[in-house]
């Protein structure tokens, strides 16, 4: 499982799952990786108050036309943010991220991740038992098959590619207003 990001961004964001995160990984015995670790800033671990008996790697941060090796250490992703202003009218990136590279994810309850949802992507979690549920049940290498396809599927359809012709209308609609 991983998470990718630079601590020091968050709005404590990965607080929220200190004392779920921590205890999970060491049930079911799962490393943890962090990709994008910034060069003395404090782990992801440690924000999510790891203690020494979960096992931990990390990547450090990396240039933009190296970012998509940042998710090559993980198979399941973690998308945790606080319920601030900022983060409920943020974008679903990350999850988009994990999505396109293969990886299923489960992220907090905003409006962006819960659209991506129900386009196919990811799952939400709203309480610690979310959390653990939808994390064990990504555990299944079936499940997690199945829901990697899926989330592969839902981007898609997000993509310029594809979605050209609804930039340019709103582009335009844009520019009529000036």
């Amino acid at each position: 499982m991983g998470w990718v990001g630079a601590t020091g961004f968050r709005s404590r964001d990965l607080e929220e799952l200190v004392g779920v995160l921590g205890p999970w990984c060491m049930k079911h015995n799962v490393p943890f990786h962090h990709s994008g670790h910034p060069k003395g800033g404090p782990l992801a671990g440690e924000k999510f108050g790891f203690g020494p008996d979960v096992r931990q790697s990390f990547a450090p941060m990396a240039r933009i036309d190296m970012y998509p090796e940042l998710f090559q250490d993980f198979n399941i992703g973690i998308v945790p943010l606080s319920s601030s202003p900022f983060n409920m009218a943020k974008s679903a990136i990350k999850g988009m991220e994990y999505a396109a590279s293969g990886i299923p994810f489960v992220a907090s309850p905003t409006p962006s991740y819960n659209e991506l949802r129900l386009l196919g992507a990811g799952s939400v979690a709203r309480r610690p038992r979310d959390w653990t549920n939808r994390l064990t049940a990504l555990l299944d290498p079936d499940e997690r098959v199945a829901a990697s396809e899926r989330g592969y599927a839902a981007v898609q359809t997000l993509d310029i590619a594809t979605r050209w012709s609804a930039w340019h209308a709103a582009y335009k609609e844009a520019l009529r207003s000036f």
